[in-house]
């Protein structure tokens, strides 16, 4: 009888969160993973997915929110951008999914500013 350890389960889930966030990026935004090795657009996905951990955005559509805006804005827009730093700190009562979609949000609003 084969015997799956916890940490075998863990590490399959994380690579498909993983490979299913690599593939949102490739229908989300083409053009500039075309650009990308295979392997950067990986490391890019994981990237994201765990700085969108370290602000409690576990769900995977809290998580794909995050990807899509580093695709968008630049891999460290967390850090550069005051505003997304400032949503992303909040932690006043409001659950992860209201986080994450005030700063989906607040970047939709900045776009369309700018056209």
């Amino acid at each position: 009888m084969l015997t799956i350890r916890r940490e075998q389960m863990d590490a399959l889930l994380a690579y498909q969160r993983l490979s299913m966030a690599v593939t949102h990026a490739g229908k989300c935004f083409p053009e500039q993973c075309a650009r990308l090795q295979p392997e950067d657009l990986w490391q890019t996905a994981q990237s994201a997915m765990r700085r969108a951990a370290s602000y409690g955005l576990t769900s995977m559509r809290d998580a794909l929110q995050f990807l899509d805006l580093a695709m968008a804005l630049g891999p460290d827009f967390d850090s550069r951008l005051p505003w997304a730093r400032q949503i992303l700190e909040d932690r006043s009562g409001t659950g992860s999914r209201f986080r994450s979609t005030r700063l989906y949000l607040r970047e939709v609003r900045h776009l369309r500013s700018q056209e």
